[in-house]
């Protein structure tokens, strides 16, 4: 994976080596660790190398050019403001920059912006939460109501003891488990696997240990 912001945003902790080599390292790593209690091999599963989170959360930047993402900056002083993210699936992807362009065109949706949320599933459902320090109205509801039409997005804001839920707070996820479809809920503020890809690995797994079990 490749990113424009990797040494100065914080978000990606390791940057100098290929995700394999990263792989390596940590397999080698926890195998010294249980050398002592005589395990001598791991099974290794490997996530995307990009475009591989679900969930997504960013600060918005105020400046003079206008709104902007922003995320803490790897040597911990301040923010640094991002304009892309190759990290999170493409349904997040796509809708980043024309949610960032509604917003600064718009003085209700960034009057006291101050983060957003992404949660998405691999199935194009889009779950967007703006977070405000400030109390939201009808208009606020309205503007957002048809900016999620506008990005085929489910929309949610939030501010100091107030949520407001525009059509629902959940998405669908539907992932392929040993040949057959689960639909799980993933609601917005809980937890969720963030990567796709690997949360089936986890459940497959899960269920080979789990055969024979009474």
């Amino acid at each position: 994976m490749n990113c424009k912001h990797f040494g100065t945003c914080g978000s990606c902790s390791i940057t100098d080596i290929p995700y394999t080599q990263e792989l390596q390292e940590k397999e080698s790593r926890v195998l010294g660790l249980l050398a002592p209690f005589g395990v001598e091999r791991l099974e290794v599963f490997a996530a995307h190398e990009s475009h591989y989170r679900a969930r997504a959360e960013f600060r918005i930047w105020h400046n003079a050019q206008g709104e902007n993402y922003a995320m803490g900056r790897a040597d911990r002083q301040g923010a640094v403001t991002i304009s892309e993210c190759p990290k999170v699936i493409e349904p997040i992807e796509k809708r980043m920059s024309p949610l960032l362009e509604a917003i600064n065109a718009s003085e209700t949706l960034k009057t006291k912006l101050f983060a957003v949320e992404f949660l998405a599933t691999t199935t194009d459902a889009c779950l967007i939460t703006l977070i405000y320090h400030r109390k939201l109205d009808d208009v606020w509801g309205e503007e957002a109501k048809a900016l999620g039409e506008k990005l085929d997005a489910l929309m949610l804001g939030r501010s100091r003891k107030q949520k407001v839920v525009l059509s629902q707070e959940f998405v669908t996820e539907k992932l392929l488990i040993e040949g057959r479809a689960y639909s799980y809920r993933h609601y917005e503020s809980g937890f969720t696997q963030p990567n796709p890809a690997v949360n089936i690995q986890m459940i497959e797994w899960a269920m080979r240990q789990a055969k024979g079990v009474a």
